[in-house]
């Protein structure tokens, strides 16, 4: 099974890739334009889901656009195809997570997602990072990794039940209230291929810390 992703790399304007050229992909940068949170500091966030992950790179367009002249950035997107184990029927429990190297939030059970809520919850806590609260426009049953993902990665990378995992699918909720979907890479080992459409013969190094 072969998941895509979407990220992007950066150069200025009016310089145009030539094919060979190497570019580092780093996770999606802030997007001022939506006001998401701040990502998870380890692994490689990328955008998925096609027609949200279109919109937040329209709007880092818009972004690299509004800086001062001399400043501006081109934007060139990058798909990234991942493979790994996951479930597709919004049934994945403990068991199901360990046999999975994938793990889609969205189709965790109640129980899971609380047991994965409550564990994060006190990773942060031991490390005296400030608990935020839930945003108002987030639904009850949404767990922390949604509005306060900055240590995702290193708490999936300790945590017994998700030593494994290779990554994780979960939604953000923009202060523009519309949902964005992200994955964030644990291990480079999730991917199988990338392709650079404006681009052909580039070549990409993936930075997973």
């Amino acid at each position: 099974m072969r998941l895509a992703c979407y990220g992007a790399f950066f150069l200025p304007a009016g310089y145009a890739p030539d094919p060979g050229d190497r570019f580092p992909i780093h996770s999606i940068p802030p997007i001022r334009t939506i006001g998401l949170p701040a990502l998870s500091k380890k692994g490689l966030s990328l955008l998925h889901g096609f027609y949200s992950s279109h919109s937040a790179l329209m709007h880092i367009e818009k972004d690299m656009d509004a800086l001062p002249k001399g400043k501006k950035q081109w934007v060139y997107p990058v798909e990234v195809y991942l493979r790994g184990i996951s479930d597709h029927k919004n049934n994945t429990d403990i068991d199901v997570m360990r046999g999975s190297t994938i793990l889609y939030i969205s189709k965790c059970r109640a129980a899971l997602l609380e047991q994965l809520d409550e564990a994060y919850t006190e990773f942060l806590k031991q490390r005296n990072v400030p608990i935020k609260r839930r945003p108002r426009d987030i639904p009850s049953s949404t767990i922390r990794f949604s509005w306060q993902p900055e240590l995702l990665t290193e708490f999936l990378r300790s945590y017994p039940p998700t030593k494994h995992l290779e990554a994780v699918i979960y939604p953000i909720m923009g202060s523009d209230r519309e949902e964005y979907s992200f994955v964030t890479i644990l291990s480079r080992d999730a991917i199988d291929s990338y392709k650079v459409p404006d681009c052909d013969g580039v070549i990409l190094d993936f930075i997973i810390d």
